[in-house]
């Protein structure tokens, strides 16, 4: 695989991106911590018309969201856990790239979701 042939390479791992396309992102963290150098934690909301796997207009499947209110059971609380049993110290960055709202509450929906995560 690509990651085997470049041992040093670093990853950047988009929660909302994995589990939109069907990934297991706690598998990947499990498998790769050593290699997580940023954590963008996103949610994903399908409209349930089509899969975004594979689909040019992916972005007529739904939209990314507040953390915790996806309905594709992404547990972005999880991966902060997760994260911490694996001792990562990277960067988490939490990115929002739809707003039906002020994006300041979106951002301090999804900054809670966090720091109940974190303990």
């Amino acid at each position: 695989t690509f990651l085997a042939r470049c041992p040093q390479c670093g990853l950047v791992l988009d929660t909302g991106h994995l589990a939109a396309a069907g990934g297991d992102v706690l598998e990947i963290i499990s498998h790769y911590s050593s290699r997580l150098n940023v954590i963008h934690v996103k949610d994903w909301k399908s409209n349930g018309t089509a899969n975004p796997i594979n689909n040019p207009k992916w972005f007529d499947c739904g939209y990314f969201t507040t953390l915790g209110k996806g309905n594709i059971g992404q547990d972005n609380a999880e991966v902060i856990r997760t994260l911490k049993t694996k001792n990562y110290n990277g960067w988490v960055f939490v990115e929002h790239d739809t707003h039906f709202q002020d994006p300041l509450i979106d951002l301090a929906e999804s900054y809670d979701v966090l720091r109940r995560a974190n303990g």
